[in-house]
């Protein structure tokens, strides 16, 4: 291969994008789907909750990116077949919430759920806050 180029993640874009698309969103309920090979942001505003939180994730066919006050703080892979990166150092359905970038008042979580099985919909059945003790 040749004249091979290389760019930034765009990760303070997507949390923009996720800002300025929220105002066209409507109300949704678990569980989620997601046709095959689609994108879609799911937002949640969540209070000052003081102290470490945990969410956990059930579903499958589904990579999300999660954004908390528009930093991306992490990404969790639901169980599919197709080919991913192999997760090591804890577990994949997992993200954690540090207490101290929590906010006075609202925090904003976004949700960037992409269908990564082709011919397949994802579907995000269980979101599950827990803290951390």
């Amino acid at each position: 291969a040749e004249d091979w180029w290389i760019a930034g993640s765009g990760e303070t874009d997507l949390a923009a994008m996720a800002a300025e698309d929220r105002s066209h969103a409507t109300r949704t309920d678990l569980p989620f789907g997601l046709p095959a090979g689609e994108v879609s942001w799911l937002w949640a505003d969540l209070p000052d909750l003081s102290g470490c939180w945990t969410i956990r994730f059930t579903g499958q066919n589904a990579k999300i990116s999660i954004f908390f006050n528009r930093k991306l703080i992490g990404r969790v892979w639901l169980p599919t077949d197709v080919i991913r990166p192999r997760m090591a150092g804890g577990a994949d359905d997992l993200i954690y919430l540090p207490g101290p970038w929590f906010q006075k008042g609202d925090n904003a979580l976004a949700l960037l759920v992409e269908s990564v099985k082709l011919g397949a919909e994802a579907e995000i059945t269980k979101i599950e806050f827990q803290p951390v003790r």
